[in-house]
């Protein structure tokens, strides 16, 4: 169980009596506490592999060892691996990782019902800043909100949001919903993303405020500070690049960027895969 360096024959370990002074060379089965030993020394018995505060067990090739002051829980034996407490520190941090997941679940769930959502679905991921206003809308599986900046989410009255299953938001994002807008599955959102479906206030006197949905496809990366306006769609497995301004809409499988933003090329997309 413990693959330990062969014994130190007898005689010559520092705390194991051989024939030189008048004892057997094995079978000993307790040491007794010397006045020579330091007050941190453990007594541990070589029968059945235990120390006498019941701790662990402690492998056989090391009937005594001196425990440093600042370690006396848990003894440490640098010659033998499958440390102890290394093994209970690791455990512990899976175990304090695993809480911390839940508990970003459950903050991602109530965060979303309490923010008027009508449809919650399962294992919403918050970690950090968000504020959400959702009034109404569909979310989808696997909603996902973190970065170190806010994350915002704005559904006026009236207004509708329809969000697919594996939605990811990155820090300084924002989605700001009047009229209509529709957001497929396991879209991407890079830090500083916008997307808006109404202009909110006119260019020239009598300009056209509201063109139709704003429609995000499936399997969609948006990149770092892209802005998509109002009425636009863009297709199914498409990327924009960073810094790119969204003006017209984006046929699927394609790569655009610029300002406004133009495709570039198109992509190989095999059917089925999935950006992660």
């Amino acid at each position: 169980m413990f693959p330990c360096p062969a014994a130190d024959p007898p005689g010559t370990h520092p705390f194991r009596p051989g024939p030189a002074a008048g004892r057997p060379g094995g079978g000993l089965h307790v040491l007794l506490h010397s006045a020579s030993l330091s007050r941190t020394t453990r007594l541990v018995r070589h029968r059945d592999r235990m120390d006498l505060a019941g701790h662990r067990p402690v492998p056989r090739c090391h009937l005594l060892r001196p425990v440093p002051p600042a370690d006396r829980r848990w003894l440490r034996y640098p010659e033998c691996p499958g440390d102890f407490k290394t093994r209970y520190q690791s455990l512990g941090a899976t175990l304090q990782a695993r809480a911390l997941t839940l508990m970003r679940r459950c903050r991602g769930y109530i965060q979303v019902r309490l923010s008027g959502a009508r449809k919650v679905g399962r294992s919403p991921f918050i970690a950090g800043k968000a504020r959400f206003r959702f009034n109404g809308a569909h979310i989808g599986d696997r909603f996902m909100a973190e970065g170190w900046v806010k994350v915002f989410i704005t559904v006026a009255p009236g207004g509708s949001l329809s969000i697919g299953d594996g939605f990811y938001m990155n820090g300084g994002t924002s989605i700001d919903v009047h009229h209509e807008m529709i957001i497929g599955n396991n879209v991407l959102m890079a830090p500083f993303a916008s997307i808006i479906d109404d202009d909110r206030h006119e260019v020239e006197p009598g300009s056209v405020q509201y063109k139709g949905p704003t429609v995000v496809g499936n399997h969609v990366w948006l990149g770092r500070n892209v802005l998509v306006l109002p009425g636009v769609t863009i297709g199914d497995n498409s990327v924009i690049g960073a810094n790119s301004v969204v003006t017209k809409s984006i046929p699927p499988d394609s790569f655009a960027a610029g300002s406004p933003a133009r495709v570039l090329r198109k992509l190989d997309i095999p059917e089925g895969w999935l950006r992660k």
